[in-house]
């Protein structure tokens, strides 16, 4: 879960914090954290990462994994209003749930039938 909120630098020190979603998966999935706030800096981070540019499969693959987490976050925040969270914290999870929802419809309409052809 590498999205920037989760970084904590303090005297010379980088701490990840929230290990929530830690485990094995590939490295697309923490590139994608990353730009949660703002995709394009999950894409300079692939750059960066790979140390070229990164080819169209494998910023598809980066796609694939935001738009997995949106999903993860469109369940989240449909439970959160399920449970009576939106009235009891003022805040309209429902709301939430639909932009999850449509970032993820959009990232797949983006990467359908792309993701695993060759560049």
């Amino acid at each position: 879960d590498a999205q920037r909120s989760n970084f904590l630098i303090a005297k010379d020190q980088l701490y990840l914090l929230d290990w929530e979603f830690a485990g094995l998966n590939e490295f697309y999935y923490d590139i994608a954290s990353f730009g949660n706030i703002r995709f394009e800096d999950a894409l300079e981070l692939l750059d960066v990462y790979l140390e070229r540019p990164a080819t169209l499969k494998e910023i598809n693959s980066v796609k694939f994994y935001r738009m997995f987490q949106a999903l993860q976050w469109h369940q989240v925040a449909l439970r959160k209003e399920m449970i009576g969270l939106s009235d009891e914290l003022k805040i309209n999870f429902k709301m939430f749930a639909g932009k999850y929802l449509d970032l993820a419809n959009r990232l797949y309409h983006e990467i359908k039938g792309k993701l695993f052809e060759c560049d």
